[in-house]
Parts: C-alpha cells; structure tokens; sequence
C-alpha cells in the first residue's frame, strides 16, 4: 500500500500545475487577440494568479523534499524565493522569444525594465498572499510546526 509520500504530486500540486498550464494558454491566447495591446494592465492579475499557484505547488513540493524551516521567515523566504526564480525563468523565456523570433511575431509579450521589474513584484505578491493563506489555514498542520 502507498503512504502519502509516495505519489509524485499531491493533490494540491496537481491542482497547481493544471491551473499554471490555463495561466500559459490565456496569457498565449491573450497575446495572439492582442488584448495586451488593448488593455496593457491585463498582465498584473495573471503574474499574481502565477505567483499565487506557484506557490502552491511549492509549498506542498518543497516542504515534502526538504522540510519546512519551521519558521515564518524562512518559510515564506523560501515560498516567495522559490516562486521569483520562476517569475525570473517566465521574463527570460519572454526576452528570449522576443531576440528569437522574426520582427512583428510576438508568441508571448515582453516588456522593457519597469514592466519586468512590476511583474517580478507581482509574482511575488501572489506568492506571499498564498503562503499567507495557506499559513493562516493550516496552522496546526505538520507544515507549519515540524
């Protein structure tokens, strides 16, 4: 019989990674209708929603691969770290599409500094507002105290 520990995603990380594959189709989706050109701001609700199950999936994924730290700051630390190193990932995968592709394809938008700058700190106001909730929720469980 398989304990808990044993399945390769959890639930919650399942739900996590379906969720970001919707967040990767929109934002294509979006990007082909052109609704970023239209409404520039559509960006920020979908970097936070991405921050938001990134850390989902890694807060169950990490904390099952390492153990939290047990304490508020670190944990959130490494929540909200975890999830800018893929925010960092997405804007490179952007830039590079931009250098890449022929002048007039765009698959994904990129943006100058500031834009990328908002974004990274978006993804990370997703990431903490997860850890928040999941924290405030789950207080008493294993993950927030050994």
């Amino acid at each position: 019989m398989s304990q808990p520990h044993d399945k390769v995603f959890s639930k919650f990380e399942w739900f996590a990674i379906g969720f970001l594959c919707f967040l990767f189709v929109l934002t294509y989706v979006l990007t082909l209708t052109d609704v970023f050109v239209i409404f520039p701001l559509t960006d920020i609700p979908l970097h936070f929603l991405g921050g938001f199950f990134v850390a989902l999936f890694f807060i169950g994924y990490l904390h099952r691969a390492l153990g939290a730290t047990n304490s508020f700051v670190g944990d959130i630390t490494i929540i909200v770290g975890v999830s800018l190193l893929v925010g960092v990932g997405w804007e490179i995968f952007e830039f590079v599409l931009d250098k890449v592709l022929p002048a007039g394809i765009s698959l994904f938008r990129g943006g100058d500094l500031f834009d990328t700058l908002k974004d990274l700190v978006v993804d990370s106001a997703g990431a903490a507002a997860m850890f928040l909730l999941v924290r405030s929720r789950y207080r008493k469980s294993v993950m927030f105290n050994g």
